[in-house]
């Protein structure tokens, strides 16, 4: 992964009590998917940032960056769980997003997981 990357993936957060630990941006109670929907709908990057003033342009750059890793992503079910295996990220079912790091109430690092499913994924049903 290069400096721009990296960059990217630090400016999206995941916080088990912001947003209901949905992908947010730095932080902020900006989810991920707000900046898409306005995307979708046709508001432009300039358009964005002027009407959130605390948002920037690397940040828009950013939810497209993480829609696209998400898009490759696979659901997998884990101990009766469905989580999405992404690149280098797990998602829950209750949408908390976890990026190549340990959460503190974590079995094993996220990056482990991710090796360990991609290896040897388990079924669907």
């Amino acid at each position: 992964m290069d400096d721009r990357e990296a960059d990217l993936r630090r400016r999206i957060t995941s916080e088990p009590g912001k947003c209901g630990g949905r992908p947010c941006i730095r932080g902020l109670r900006m989810r991920v998917s707000d900046v898409l929907d306005l995307l979708a709908h046709g508001a432009s990057v300039e358009e964005i940032v002027k009407d959130y003033p605390y948002l920037e342009t690397a940040d828009i750059r950013a939810c497209c960056w993480y829609a696209a890793r998400q898009s490759e992503s696979v659901p997998v079910k884990v101990k009766g769980v469905i989580i999405t295996v992404g690149q280098d990220s797990v998602v829950n079912t209750s949408g908390h997003a976890f990026f190549g790091s340990q959460p503190e109430d974590a079995d094993e690092p996220v990056a482990g997981v991710i090796k360990r499913l991609r290896a040897d994924p388990p079924s669907l049903s």
